[in-house]
């Protein structure tokens, strides 16, 4: 299983197709092999490589916390490891804020990204949110975790199309089952922002 040292950890990937470099970088909790379906066609055209961020799936998972600087210096050392010296970059909510920080940290990295669910800054209500999602995060077990996270991030008609809903009902016995689950920290209330 592919394995590279990078900023101090061991970082999991994959690779489908050939091409030019595709960085695949999801979202919180995701492990890179969310981004499969994509990959099988995109994989057409390019090399997609679809890491697990620090903390998640096969990568390590030292003892936090993260940022988000240091989640995208982890991809600039998977590129170099790879031998990749420039890519496209495609992240998927918290993989998209990490990707928004390779191209500032490391602009040299990065011929164009795909910004998928972002944001630029948290306000308030995103602090609140995340803030609850630590919380549920350190209490639940982790398919009631992903039930909740499904609840948050999918439609209406997706849960009332039979394939969705049967993927998503998959998701739950996954997670009740991973053989490596992403570490929860004990939860610890902060001050309200101001």
């Amino acid at each position: 299983m592919p394995h590279v040292q990078t900023n101090g950890i061991n970082m999991y990937y994959e690779e489908r197709g050939t091409g030019e470099p595709l960085i695949c970088i999801m979202g919180v909790t995701a492990p890179g092999g969310v981004w499969e379906a994509h990959a099988n066609v995109w994989q057409e055209h390019f090399r997609c490589i679809l890491g697990d961020n620090r903390g998640v799936g096969m990568t390590d998972k030292p003892a936090g916390p993260y940022t988000t600087d240091m989640m995208a210096d982890d991809y600039a050392g998977l590129m170099d490891a790879l031998g990749i010296k420039k890519a496209r970059v495609v992240g998927c909510s918290l993989g998209s804020v990490i990707a928004q920080k390779l191209a500032l940290r490391h602009p040299e990295k990065v011929q164009s990204l795909i910004l998928m669910c972002t944001w630029a800054r948290q306000d308030r209500f995103g602090l609140y949110t995340w803030e609850h999602m630590m919380k549920c995060k350190a209490n639940f077990r982790p398919e009631d975790f992903m039930h909740y996270v499904q609840m948050l991030i999918f439609t209406k008609p997706w849960f009332d199309n039979d394939d969705c809903w049967n993927n998503m009902q998959q998701g739950l016995r996954d997670a009740a089952i991973n053989a490596a689950p992403q570490p929860c920290m004990p939860w610890k209330p902060r001050p309200p922002p101001p």
